[in-house]
């Protein structure tokens, strides 16, 4: 078995999950990814090798709590102890606030908030026990401006951040860092926002000590 630390991203995808997985590779990280569709991830696997970067797809629906659990299981069974985890998965209805079923934000919440929540849980003992580990959580800016078109979505993000702080006071005495970017804007390549500079964030909540900011904000 490799001796290379693990990155886990939970809803691996083009923008914010694959920039974070190159920044953590770049730093020595072997990729485990999840995701619902079996094809995307071997199309990630495929050209994050051609790049030299050690990946692997786990394909799990992260709103099915027991088998985003199982999942998580097997690449600890594979692949050791995770070390880094991203939480980017998201749910995206358009669900105006005076109309949106309750079946939608039920639905919606289970991937924005109810996997994070998972995640963390399901990785906890093990990083307790090490008393090291980062739990990452991908953020919006709809947590704190908020759309009456995008009520879901923006529901989700707000109880991210708010679980991400409470989750950062209970789990500092173990020697765990917490983290969420915030990312007030669109994701693009060239702009204020783009996957490197968004996953640059994320390696620094990595990187510095526990009493600092569990939130970066990017703004334009």
């Amino acid at each position: 078995m490799s001796t290379k630390p693990v990155f886990l991203v939970v809803g691996m995808g083009p923008g914010v999950a694959l920039g974070a997985a190159k920044r953590f590779s770049q730093a020595g990280y072997r990729i485990a990814m999840m995701a619902r569709n079996a094809a995307r991830l071997a199309e990630f696997e495929k050209s994050l090798s051609e790049e030299g970067v050690e990946a692997k797809g786990f394909s799990v629906d992260v709103a099915d709590e027991a088998a985003l659990i199982k999942a998580i299981s097997k690449v600890q069974e594979e692949w050791g102890s995770i070390e880094v985890a991203l939480y980017n998965a998201a749910a995206l209805s358009k669900s105006s606030v005076v109309d949106v079923s309750t079946e939608v934000l039920i639905s919606d919440f289970k991937v924005n908030l109810v996997g994070a929540v998972t995640m963390a849980q399901a990785l906890l003992p093990k990083m307790k026990l090490a008393r090291k580990g980062t739990l990452l959580f991908t953020g919006g800016g709809l947590a704190l401006n908020p759309s009456p078109e995008l009520l879901s979505l923006g529901i989700g993000k707000a109880a991210i951040l708010n679980f991400t702080k409470a989750l950062a006071k209970a789990v500092k005495k173990d020697g765990i860092r917490v983290g969420t970017v915030t990312i007030c804007g669109f994701v693009n390549e060239n702009g204020p926002f783009s996957p490197k500079k968004i996953a640059d964030a994320f390696f620094k909540i990595h990187e510095q000590g526990l009493g600092e900011p569990t939130e970066i904000i990017i703004q334009s």
